[in-house]
């Protein structure tokens, strides 16, 4: 199980998320000036660096970075937006606004939807209904904020938050 620790702002302005996992690499995570996320350290010292847009979509990755270290590296994105998420959902924020990316499920976007179902249930989220042009509902696992899935030619075409609870109820 990881351990997830927020530090408190340095001096450059810089928040911090460490994730530790069992091999002792920590992932640590600094917000930039311009919102991307900054994510480095998921193994010591490979010099791994990769950069991720506010929603938590890979904007660019280090030629030194391993697929397991960028792996590493969505994980903590996705638990600290979870946990930002999580903070705001406290002091009274809503689900994301209506058409906004859902960057934990950006990946599968042009995937075969027979094939990307399995994995969208494997990150948590549970299927509500679906109808007859080619959209289906699902919940987020952590937040129940509701999902939109566009699924055209058999392959999905987006994946967006709907705004609101009332499309994913039956």
């Amino acid at each position: 199980m990881k351990s997830l620790r927020t530090l408190a702002p340095t001096i450059l302005g810089l928040l911090t998320l460490t994730v530790t996992h069992p091999v002792n690499a920590q992932a640590v995570i600094d917000t930039l000036d311009n919102g991307n996320l900054s994510v480095t350290g998921m193994r010591s010292g490979s010099g791994c660096t990769v950069l991720f847009n506010p929603q938590g979509e890979i904007i660019q990755q280090g030629q030194s970075c391993r697929s397991t270290e960028v792996r590493k590296a969505q994980t903590a994105i996705d638990s600290y937006l979870q946990e930002q998420r999580t903070s705001d959902d406290h002091n009274g924020n809503r689900q994301p606004e209506a058409g906004t990316t859902v960057s934990r499920l950006s990946d599968l976007v042009g995937a075969r939807a027979g094939q990307a179902e399995n994995t969208v249930k494997e990150r948590g989220y549970r299927w509500v209904k679906s109808d007859d042009s080619g959209y289906s509902y699902w919940l987020e696992g952590e937040t129940n904020y509701c999902v939109t899935v566009k699924t055209d030619q058999g392959r999905y075409q987006s994946i967006i938050y709907t705004g609101g609870p009332v499309d994913c109820q039956n």
